[in-house]
């Protein structure tokens, strides 16, 4: 049996997490999948040993940079030997130390994976990380030997056009287990009620990491210009963040507290998007988001970024792109559209021929790794 690395889990239950979760428990009868992890905890740790992996931890690089650049060293030492392949998941190429020791002490197969299109980080921090991938960036294929992305959008982030137009350049869709999110009237009845939600409230729902990448509080104004003028709607957001706080405050200034629910990180969002009439994601920058597939999977009208998130991500025709440079009222007015929209039971047929149904491209990436 084939055994493969994978690097970039982070601590947090986030799309890139689910999106290497999805595709071990389809491969793990057939690829034996080890992790190494530069945090004290990873994502999804106690499923991934259900599974047979070991998870390895080493010191995280923001809390000792030489502590940790030192355990990643000393792992791929005794272990690389071990594996046939290295599958790094990054947002940046700002540290590609697990590529530099995967190439140094053997392991002939080296994939980096693109999942965003931009820098997370804003102030020093963020140009000191942007100096670091434009470095990276200008080396990568000297320590990779295969190139992957969640679109051609993060592919150019990473890449330059030379290895965007060679063969060992591939989009891996964002798959998901697109059965789970199949439109179910009898589940939307009873997750709207376990929400105190009633037929007659329209709700938007947004599910993601409370932070600078994802706008949350812009995507609360255009719920409070939106509520304004249609007082029984309702808002669902999922997740958690930095700006988690800061969004609650501004629930509050606004005397919104009734009318938006903080769920938090749950295990159930697969459910909760039955609850919902429409999904909103005014992000800064994305790589080809997980949540927009499961939104439309759901059959649910979008509302996203149109200069920062991929055409490439409407697999159905249901998301409406709006300029992040329009002030809200336009935002409004396309939510407010989006919402006269029918659902789409018929939707989720489209995500599964687009490539997106886990199964099938699960399958793709067992042929990859057992050659």
């Amino acid at each position: 049996m084939k055994q493969i690395l994978i690097t970039g889990m982070t601590t947090n239950t986030g799309g890139v997490e689910t999106f290497i979760l999805n595709y071990v428990q389809r491969l793990y009868q057939k690829i034996h999948f080890d992790f190494w992890c530069n945090n004290a905890q990873c994502a999804f740790e106690d499923k991934l040993k259900e599974l047979g992996c070991e998870v390895f931890h080493g010191c995280a690089y923001g809390k000792d940079p030489l502590q940790a650049h030192k355990d990643t060293k000393a792992f791929f030492r005794r272990n690389a030997g071990k594996y046939s392949c290295i599958w790094a998941s990054k947002c940046m190429l700002s540290n590609i130390d697990d590529l530099k020791f995967a190439q140094k002490y053997g392991i002939p197969k080296r994939i980096i994976h693109s999942h965003n299109s931009e820098n997370m980080e804003t102030g020093t921090k963020g140009r000191l990380m942007t100096i670091l991938h434009n470095r990276n960036k200008a080396q990568i294929d000297k320590v990779a030997t295969d190139f992957w992305a969640c679109s051609k959008t993060a592919g150019r982030w990473f890449y330059s056009s030379e290895i965007m137009n060679s063969e060992k350049f591939r989009v891996i869709p964002n798959a998901i287990d697109t059965e789970k999110y199949k439109f179910n009237t009898q589940k939307r009845a009873e997750v709207r009620k376990l929400l105190g939600i009633k037929d007659n409230e329209t709700v938007i729902g947004f599910v993601g990491r409370l932070q600078y990448q994802k706008n949350p509080l812009f995507m609360l104004q255009i719920f409070h210009a939106y509520h304004e003028g249609n007082p029984a709607g309702k808002m669902v957001v999922v997740g958690t963040g930095s700006l988690a706080e800061e969004c609650k405050a501004y629930v509050r200034q606004s005397a919104l507290e009734t009318s938006v629910q903080f769920l938090g990180v749950r295990n159930d969002v697969a459910d909760l998007y039955q609850a919902m009439d429409a999904f909103l994601l005014p992000s800064r920058f994305e790589g080809c988001p997980v949540v927009l597939v499961e939104a439309q999977a759901a059959g649910l009208p979008c509302v996203a970024s149109s200069n920062v998130i991929s055409p490439e991500v409407d697999l159905t025709g249901l998301v409406d792109f709006v300029n992040l440079d329009l002030p809200i009222n336009e935002w409004r007015d396309e939510l407010d559209k989006a919402l006269k929209k029918s659902r789409s039971p018929e939707a989720i047929e489209k995500v599964v021929s687009a490539g997106y149904d886990i199964n099938h491209a699960a399958k793709e990436l067992e042929v990859f790794f057992s050659k």
